[in-house]
C-alpha cells in the first residue's frame, strides 16, 4: 500500500506501508527502523512453535540426525573393511615372504648337508665336492619387494635383512653354477692326464694337470662357496626368525609360518676326517684303465 508520511524536517516523503495487525501502518521502505515488523516476526515464530506437538519436534530433529548417523556409520564400516582387507593382505604377504626365506634356507641347508658336510674337515674338500643340480632346481625363487613395503614403516632393519638374504642366496646360486662349469673343465684335463673320478689325487697333481690359473679359480670359488653356504644357513634362519617376530608383534593372533628343518648329517664323518693322503701306488692304480673324454680306452692300455 502506498502512503505519505512527514519526515523530521516537516516535509512529506512517499514510501511503502505495511498493514500490521498489531501496530497499524508501519513504513518498511524509505523510512526508519520497523520495530513493529520484528515484533510481528517474533510473535509469529512463538505462535508456530507453540502449535507444534512433541512428535513433530522429534521428527524435525530426527531427519537430519538420521542422515548424519547413516553417513557416519557407512564411513566407519567402509573404513573398518578397508583396514581389515589391508591387514589380511599384509598378513598374506608376510607369510609369502616367510615361505620364500624358508626356501632360501632349505635349498642351502640341503646343499650343505648333501654336498659339503660329507667332506667336512678334508684338506681337499674344495675339490671333492661333486657338482650338483641348480640350487633352485630351475624354479626361480624371489621376494616381492613392492608388497613388503609395509615393513619399512614398522621395522626397516628387518626389511633390509630380508632383502640381503635374497642377494646372498642368488650369489651362492651363481657360485655353484660357476664352480660346476670350472669343475667340468678340470675333469676333462684330469681325464686327459690319466685320473679317474673318485680317485685320491694329491693337490700337486691336480695343479699340474689343470694349470695354475684354472687350479686357483676352482680352489678359490670352492672355498668361498663352502664358507658362504655355511654362513647363509645361519643368517637365513636369523632373518626368518626376525621377520616372523616382527609380524607377530604387528598382527597378534594371526598365524604365521614357522621354520622346520630336516636333521643335519654328522659334521665330521669318520671316513673323511681320518682320510690319509694318496700313496704313489694308489695314484698309479687311479691312472690305470682310465678313459678319455670320448669314452674310449687309450690304445696302449687296452686289454691290461
Amino acid at each position: 500500500m502506498e502512503g505519505r508520511r512527514e519526515d523530521p524536517n516537516g516535509s512529506l516523503s512517499r514510501g511503502l506501508l505495511l498493514v500490521e495487525p498489531y501496530c497499524g501502518f508501519v513504513p518498511i521502505l524509505g523510512g526508519e527502523k520497523v520495530p513493529g515488523l520484528v515484533q510481528f516476526a517474533l510473535d509469529s515464530a512463538a505462535s508456530f512453535f507453540r502449535s507444534l506437538t512433541l512428535k513433530e519436534v522429534i521428527g524435525a530433529f530426527w531427519a537430519p540426525f538420521s542422515i548424519f548417523a547413516g553417513a557416519f556409520s557407512a564411513f566407519a564400516f567402509n573404513n573398518r573393511r578397508a583396514t581389515r582387507e589391508r591387514i589380511d593382505k599384509e598378513v598374506i604377504e608376510g607369510n609369502l615372504a616367510l615361505s620364500v626365506l624358508m626356501k632360501f634356507l632349505n635349498h642351502q641347508f640341503l646343499y650343505k648337508r648333501n654336498y659339503i658336510d660329507p667332506h667336512q674337515g678334508a684338506p681337499d674338500a674344495w675339490f671333492r665336492i661333486m657338482p650338483g643340480p641348480p640350487l633352485d632346481n630351475g624354479i626361480r625363487v624371489e621376494l616381492n619387494k613392492n608388497n613388503l613395503g609395509f615393513l619399512l614403516q614398522s621395522s626397516g632393519a628387518v626389511w633390509q635383512q630380508t632383502m640381503i638374504e635374497e642377494e646372498r642366496y642368488h650369489q651362492v646360486k651363481g657360485a655353484i653354477e660357476n664352480r660346476n662349469a670350472l669343475l667340468e673343465k678340470a675333469w676333462q684335463k684330469l681325464e686327459e692326464a690319466g685320473f679317474e673320478h673318485g680317485s685320491k689325487i694329491p693337490a700337486s697333481e691336480i695343479e699340474k694337470a689343470l694349470g695354475p690359473v684354472l687350479f686357483q679359480q676352482l680352489k678359490q670359488i670352492s672355498e668361498a662357496l663352502i664358507e658362504q653356504v655355511t654362513l647363509n644357513v645361519l643368517s637365513s634362519g636369523e632373518a626368518m626368525t626376525a621377520l616372523r617376530t616382527d609380524l607377530v608383534r604387528m598382527y597378534p593372533g594371526r598365524p604365521f609360518i614357522n621354520a622346520v628343518l630336516p636333521p643335519s648329517s654328522p659334521p665330521n664323518p669318520p671316513s673323511v676326517a681320518t682320510a690319509k693322503p694318496a700313496s704313489e701306488a694308489e695314484i698309479a692304480r687311479a691312472r690305470k684303465g682310465h678313459r678319455q673324454p670320448t669314452g674310449r680306452y687309450i690304445p696302449h692300455e687296452k686289454g691290461e
